[in-house]
Order: C-alpha cells, then sequence, then structure tokens
C-alpha cells in the first residue's frame, strides 16, 4: 500500500545514493520517454556543474523500508546569478500523493538560503500534470526550449556572411576571454541562459570542440555572435545513428535583427557535415518566433518542445 507516511525525505549523500538515484532517473525515463540523458556520465557532470552543492541542493525521497527511490529534486544556481532551476521527479506509481509538493516546499527553501529572486522549471508541452502542477504553485510561462531535427543528407546552402562581418573557429582564436564575452553577450537577455565566469569557460573548454565552436565578429572586431556543434554521444546512442548538435546560434542584442542566425548556423552545419553524422539536432533556448521560422526554412522540423515557467520569490 502506498502511505506517504512511511517515506523518509533526505539531502542527497554521493555515497549512498549515487546507485539508487542512477536506477531513479532510469526509471522515470522509461516512463515519461522525455529523452533526457540518465547515463552515469550525465549524473557525474551534473554533481560537478559549478556552484553546485550536491548535499545541499538535491533531495531524495525512499521508503524507510527500501534503499530504492520514489521521489528526487534539485536546484541549480550558477555563480552569481539571482535565478536557479529546479527540476522534480516522482516515481509514476507514487505520483498525485504530494510528494512533489513536499520536494518543491524544500527547493524553495533552498532558494531563499541560496538569495534566488526566481526559480524556473522546464516541462514538455505534452506533461498535463506537470503543467498543472506548476501553475497551481505559482509558476507562469515565460519561454520556450525546443529541439529540432534534420537530415544531414539534405542540401543546405553555403553560408553568407553579411558585408563587414567575418566567422571564425575558436580553433584559430583561442583567447579564453573572448570566448567568456561571446557565451555572455552572444545570449544576453534570453530565458535559459546564465552568465558564465571567465573560470567557468575554462573548466568546460575540455569538453568541448574548438574547431566547431564559431565566434562572429562585427565590423569594429568586437564579438557579434557565437554557435556551437558536435558530435553529440548522448543523441547518437538514442537514435542508434550518428548525430551532430547543434546549440542554435547566439547574437548580440544590438544585432539580433540584422539576420545573422541563419550563416551562423549554416557555418556550423558545414563544419558538421565533415564529422559524418546521420542526423542533425538543434537546441534553441528563449529564442523568437522569427528566428525559429528561419530553421524551419533550412528544413529543421520540430522534435520536442518545452515551456520554460517562472516563479518569482521576492
Amino acid at each position: 500500500m502506498r502511505s506517504p507516511a512511511a517515506l523518509i525525505y533526505s539531502h542527497f549523500d554521493v555515497v549512498r545514493d549515487f546507485q539508487a538515484l542512477l536506477a531513479f532517473r532510469k526509471k522515470v525515463e522509461e516512463a515519461d520517454r522525455a529523452g533526457e540523458d540518465v547515463s552515469e556520465a550525465a549524473l557525474r557532470a551534473e554533481l560537478s556543474v559549478p556552484g553546485h552543492n550536491a548535499s545541499q541542493d538535491r533531495w531524495v525521497v525512499r521508503l524507510h523500508d527500501n534503499p530504492q527511490l520514489v521521489g528526487y529534486g534539485v536546484i541549480f544556481k550558477a555563480p552569481g546569478e539571482t535565478r536557479a532551476d529546479i527540476y522534480i521527479a516522482v516515481r509514476p506509481e507514487w505520483r498525485r500523493l504530494g510528494i512533489g509538493r513536499d520536494l518543491l516546499v524544500h527547493l524553495l527553501e533552498r532558494a531563499r538560503q541560496l538569495k534566488v529572486r526566481e526559480v524556473g522549471a522546464y516541462v514538455a508541452v505534452q506533461n498535463a500534470g506537470a503543467t498543472a502542477f506548476l501553475s497551481k504553485f505559482g509558476f507562469e510561462p515565460v519561454a520556450g526550449y525546443m529541439r529540432m531535427r534534420a537530415s544531414a543528407e539534405q542540401s543546405f546552402p553555403p553560408p553568407k556572411v553579411p558585408k563587414g562581418f567575418v566567422i571564425r573557429s575558436y580553433a584559430k582564436v583561442e583567447r579564453l576571454e573572448v570566448l567568456t564575452e561571446a557565451f555572455n553577450r552572444s545570449f544576453e537577455g534570453l530565458w535559459g541562459h546564465n552568465q558564465i565566469t571567465q573560470e567557468s569557460v575554462a573548466a568546460l573548454l575540455p569538453k568541448l570542440q574548438p574547431e566547431g565552436i564559431f565566434l562572429l565578429f562585427a565590423r569594429d572586431k568586437s564579438i557579434a555572435g557565437m554557435c556551437r556543434a558536435t558530435l553529440d554521444e548522448h543523441l547518437s546512442r538514442l537514435s542508434g545513428q550518428p548525430t551532430g548538435l547543434i546549440d542554435a546560434p547566439g547574437v548580440v542584442p544590438e544585432y539580433r535583427e540584422a539576420g545573422l542566425h541563419q550563416p551562423l548556423l549554416l557555418k556550423a552545419i558545414s563544419w558538421l557535415l565533415t564529422q559524418k553524422p546521420v542526423n542533425i539536432a538543434l537546441e534553441s533556448w528563449g529564442d523568437s518566433a522569427a528566428t525559429l521560422q528561419r530553421y524551419r526554412d533550412l528544413g529543421f522540423s520540430v522534435e520536442n518542445e518545452e515551456i520554460a515557467y517562472r516563479r518569482k520569490l521576492v
């Protein structure tokens, strides 16, 4: 019999809970088919995110007499940010018993300890239960995430960069301060993107392919945008075919209406095709409807869509 009284809520302990959390994430993904990376490598990467305190920022729920987890919640706050993202999951057979509500209470309390001004969460558009849950507790929709897909066998036009602008691979630039500025300025003001320190970029760089990072420079040699591409292990494993992944182009605010997203994307695609993918996935966070239409015009279709929700705390 399912009884909330038989549950234990506790902070995550990496020694005690790692394997149980790994199994829990796989079980939830089997039920929800959200496309989440539930591998051991992905979990270990999450635990090492800059600014993340795994023992304080994560909660787990288990039965008194069973080491398996029935619920889990986590909060991520980037250094220097005043907003944070949360994620809550409950095993299907234990849903609608108030576990999600209790986890939310713990995460909001942690958010206040971290002096967070607003918290956000992402929900798949087809997940009516999660949408109702967030709405019930004061979250409002603010933006969207979209993963699109195109066949690598289709024909793509060559990138046409407007006069005065130039695109260079980071492998030819190799200046950490320039890459940091590109990350921060290109996605400035867009939901789903946080400001990042040069130290964090340095820690991230070994996991990236410099040849697949493209920086857009304006006439005055200032940063105007960026785009990243890679042959993605997780998506390739899910599809059973080599799959490229492009983090949708970002353009600095003063040039966002200059038609620069498409040439940046095409430059990334032209490099990615040399890596021999079968499919190309494109992830977009907070882009405008006009920008998304430009991607559709190139042959990309929507594969997965989520809505970003926000709740202000102050």
